[in-house]
């Protein structure tokens, strides 16, 4: 496999939430947005000059519909592997939503109704995971914290994160009441994905996030 360096991608086309790709030897493509969003996302990638066999992964950072809605229909057009983190991998086979922190779902009765079209997931994600087989320089990281399998993306000096700010304020404070373990979690999710010297953190919605700036706010 040849040297090269991964270049990420924002997909401003497609809309809210953001699908991001990353781009090396290969392109993976992360987070498939809500039911219907797939040929906005090939469209997406042609502007870019992706082809569909330059595709070699879908990584979902966590299962909620408007994050995997268009995965099963996305792996049968391209066809590729799809990734995703325990536990909420067994939830997307399912086409139901993942519980949300503080992962019951008794305290997200709106998730439990919530269905979308199922895909297998083929690459469940346990632990840190290089990205380098799949043709990319970068890593899957795994940050629970808005659902417990929750996982982030990092690639160079940056690092796409799903939903994981969501459960911060701009000051660094919990939104919502958190048990111990959800609490625990997310500050060392927020410690793993601002650090390495990462510049910035780009969550799926809302713009780009100066990663000290964050790491400061959270773990000071």
């Amino acid at each position: 496999m040849s040297s090269y360096h991964s270049e990420i991608i924002t997909g401003e086309s497609i809309g809210v939430p953001w699908v991001f790709f990353i781009k090396g030897d290969k392109t993976a493509i992360v987070d498939a947005g809500n039911p219907g969003m797939e040929r906005l996302i090939l469209k997406a990638l042609s502007k870019h000059d992706i082809t569909h066999k330059d595709v070699s992964l879908l990584i979902i950072t966590h299962g909620h519909i408007d994050h995997c809605g268009s995965a099963g229909m996305l792996k049968s057009m391209l066809p590729v592997p799809v990734a995703s983190g325990w536990p909420d991998a067994d939830y997307i086979t399912r086409g139901e939503s993942a519980p949300g922190q503080p992962y019951g779902p008794e305290d997200n009765p709106q998730n439990s109704t919530v269905r979308y079209p199922p895909v297998n997931i083929d690459l469940i994600i346990q632990k840190d995971t290089s990205l380098k087989p799949y043709g990319i320089d970068g890593d899957i990281l795994v940050t629970p914290g808005h659902t417990a399998g929750s996982i982030s993306v990092a690639a160079g000096d940056s690092c796409l994160i799903g939903d994981l700010n969501t459960t911060y304020s701009d000051k660094g404070q919990p939104i919502t009441p958190m048990n111990p373990t959800t609490f625990r979690d997310i500050l060392t999710s927020i410690e793993k994905v601002t650090g390495n010297r990462r510049k910035y953190l780009y969550p799926s919605h809302g713009p780009r996030l100066d990663a000290g700036k964050i790491r400061e706010r959270c773990l000071s």
